[in-house]
């Protein structure tokens, strides 16, 4: 009984963040030397698309650190993009690519990739989960995840 308790007075969005995983890494070229992060957190976010409000657009953001609280506190999807945070951001299209932003301090990379780059072992609106790799660009990373849906930014809260 305390458990029921205690988890319905505890929000939906930071029960499934917790329940998220990512374990890879993440390298991009610096400007001397490439530059590591270790990908610990995997967040699965959805809301609207900034271009077409009638789509919507999945999300996943690997961080090193945890950033749920960061993602709870954002008021629409563009916040909870790697706005202040080491890490790798996918977005999974309709048409078999994925769009990636890879960010460690002080670099940036971005592009598209396709095919075999994101595998899904589990792919529903309450969760995604498997492995993501990627070698070119100016970044590589292969990270295996399972991440709950940790924001739903079409619905109100």
């Amino acid at each position: 009984m305390l458990l029921s308790v205690t988890s319905a007075l505890i929000a939906p969005s930071a029960i499934a963040a917790g329940l998220s995983t990512a374990r890879g890494s993440l390298r991009v070229e610096g400007p001397d030397d490439a530059l590591v992060v270790r990908l610990t957190h995997a967040y699965y976010v959805s809301g609207p698309d900034r271009f077409d409000e009638t789509k919507t657009v999945r999300s996943i953001v690997f961080t090193a650190d945890d950033q749920a609280a960061a993602i709870d506190a954002c008021p629409d999807m563009r916040c909870a993009m790697l706005s202040s945070s080491d890490g790798l951001q996918i977005e999974i299209g309709d048409n078999g690519t994925v769009d990636w932003w890879a960010h460690v301090a002080p670099v940036q990379y971005s592009s598209s990739a396709g095919g075999d780059a994101l595998k899904l072992s589990v792919d529903s609106a309450e969760r995604v989960a498997g492995t993501f790799k990627l070698s070119g660009s100016g970044a590589s990373t292969a990270v295996e995840f399972d991440a709950a849906l940790a924001r739903d930014f079409s619905k109100p809260e």
